[in-house]
């Protein structure tokens, strides 16, 4: 009898699996036939940019990827953008905001190979700029996971990072110790190993080598914070403050969104908490 039951169980558990394989399928299916779609609308419109090149300098997602694979990026990121937001995206007639930065992930014309790598983040600050902008100074920097001998990085703190992607970092403190070093260098490498973003449209990333920085710490605090400000046609939309912290012993994202007077907004993230103790300066807000 316990033999009967343990064979039905079994039996139970493979339909179960075949039923969520096969609902997983039908989802893959249809998102592929939503992407192909919207690609073929798009591809037949008047100012359709599957009719004209890149600028010199420039590329796009519909010329890094070839079609079969076009379809399959798209698929994945509209699968991702429903399971968000509850449903497809529009990119043959975007409207809001996220609908934009979906079709610009595949349409619009990205710098390469500037955009998306951190050795090259400085050459985006304008010229007039250059004198009024800090970029982290960058220390060292190979396409390799071996990491520098103490003696030839001073003491300190830095942040080591991967030059492609986004959470490779890691706050380190120099000399370090051996079985550090070995714990590093292991992370690396898998971090070189990393196709970042090319499954779901951020193909830029994959547009130059892959190395290994280390840059100098911007200020005392372990917990730095960004301020991201979001631009449209000139004007400032949203200015976003944003952290990551450890709390309890775990990882958390902190966030707090101001409008251009840096007056908090009533729009803020549902699933971030805010950040509570920072200070900016009336100088940098003006600056």
């Amino acid at each position: 009898m316990l033999r009967l039951t343990h064979r039905l169980t079994n039996a139970f558990r493979r339909v179960a699996t075949w039923r969520k394989n096969l609902s997983r399928r039908r989802h893959g299916y249809a998102f592929r036939a939503a992407a192909a779609d919207q690609i073929a609308q798009i591809r037949k419109s008047a100012n359709s940019p599957f009719r004209r090149e890149p600028r010199f300098g420039y590329g796009r997602g519909i010329d890094f990827y070839d079609e079969n694979a076009l379809i399959q990026a798209m698929a994945f990121a509209m699968y991702r953008y429903h399971r968000f937001h509850g449903v497809l995206p529009d990119i043959v007639n975007p409207t809001g905001y996220d609908e934009h930065i979906f079709r610009r992930k595949f349409f619009a014309e990205v710098k390469l190979p500037e955009s998306g790598n951190k050795l090259l983040t400085s050459s985006f600050i304008p010229p007039h700029l250059r004198n009024r902008i800090q970029s982290p100074r960058i220390v060292w920097h190979r396409p390799h996971a071996r990491l520098p001998a103490n003696d030839h990085i001073p003491p300190g703190f830095y942040y080591l990072k991967a030059n492609h992607g986004s959470n490779m970092f890691q706050r380190i403190e120099f000399p370090l110790q051996e079985n550090e070093r070995h714990r590093l260098e292991s992370k690396c490498s898998d971090w070189l190993a990393t196709e970042y973003g090319i499954h779901d449209g951020e193909w830029w990333y994959s547009t130059f080598p892959k190395e290994i920085l280390i840059e100098e710490q911007v200020g005392s605090n372990a917990e730095s914070i960004a301020w991201n400000v979001y631009v449209f046609h000139g004007r400032i939309g949203l200015i976003s403050a944003y952290r990551k912290a450890h709390r309890d012993g775990r990882l958390v994202e902190e966030s707090t969104w101001f409008d251009e007077d840096f007056q908090m907004s009533r729009f803020q993230s549902s699933e971030r908490p805010r950040l509570q103790d920072f200070h900016l300066s009336e100088e940098a807000k003006a600056g």
